[in-house]
């Protein structure tokens, strides 16, 4: 007997990664970044999949009453409270907030211009956030990575705080023209939340991508898997100094690229930043 599984769009996604790792063509550590968990977590994931198929990839507290609920009396207080406050609150507005969080519409990717999505223009960037083992501490590091010509910044982070995060973008770019910082896009992780200040501190725009949607800044995610092979997961950042995060770097823009005609992405940055300048 044939029957149909309802999947939310993160299932679905966690499902097309998992089917990638058994077909080979991605590893349990590019897994974990990608769907922004713990390997521990996707070979759970594995072993669901393995023993119901996709079925066991969908949430078993799906027909449960959230823990989360309130009253219908909360609710009516809260709405009313929104309503004074906001007088075009509606249906629209109400279903969007939970799912788009604090990322205002005028700053979601299917607002970005079409020059930036189409690479017609240099100086429009992408950024993530490389995470390591959860034991080794809250160290990360920022992946910076030009849409057009593949020049990549790494960044070394104490913490995932969006603040301070922001602020080391900002003084990574500063000494960069103004034309050559003019937008960054970034998925929906909290450690972007403080978006404005790029704004504030260098005039750069921000983006975000849509929901569990990563291809959508495929150039930083193809370079993380580049990264990935000098820093694998289990590196100890607390033994890397921010130096040997510019070495890399370095090493990386140094590598001669077929998608730049075999030119390398230090050779096509520094071209267009000395003919704009």
């Amino acid at each position: 007997m044939s029957f149909m599984i309802t999947m939310s769009q993160k299932e679905l996604h966690r499902l097309d990664v998992i089917q990638k790792i058994r077909d080979q063509r991605l590893s349990v550590v590019q897994a974990a970044e990608l769907l922004d968990l713990s390997r521990s977590q996707v070979h759970r994931l594995l072993r669901a999949y393995d023993r119901d198929g996709p079925t066991g990839l969908v949430s078993k507290k799906r027909t449960q009453p959230s823990n989360r609920r309130h009253s219908e009396e909360f609710r009516n207080a809260a709405l009313d409270l929104i309503r004074e406050r906001h007088l075009d609150f509606g249906p629209t507005l109400a279903r969007e907030k939970p799912r788009d969080g604090l990322i205002p519409l005028d700053y979601r990717i299917s607002q970005r211009p079409d020059f930036i999505g189409d690479r017609s223009q240099f100086w429009h960037w992408e950024g993530d956030l490389l995470i390591f083992r959860r034991e080794l501490g809250e160290t990360n590091v920022t992946s910076l990575v030009e849409r057009k010509s593949r020049y990549t910044v790494m960044i070394k982070n104490r913490s995932r705080h969006s603040r301070p995060i922001m602020d080391k973008i900002i003084d990574a770019f500063s000494p960069l023209p103004a034309f050559a910082r003019q937008s960054f896009t970034f998925d929906r992780g909290t450690e972007f939340r403080g978006f404005r200040a790029l704004e504030n501190g260098i005039g750069a725009r921000s983006w975000f991508c849509d929901p569990n949607s990563p291809w959508q800044k495929g150039a930083v995610e193809n370079t993380n898997k580049r990264i990935r092979r000098f820093m694998p997961g289990d590196t100890d950042l607390s033994n890397v100094a921010q130096q040997q995060l510019v070495d890399l770097a370095h090493h990386l823009n140094s590598l001669p690229r077929k998608c730049l005609g075999y030119k390398t992405p230090a050779e096509v940055f520094m071209a267009h930043l000395r003919e704009c300048g």
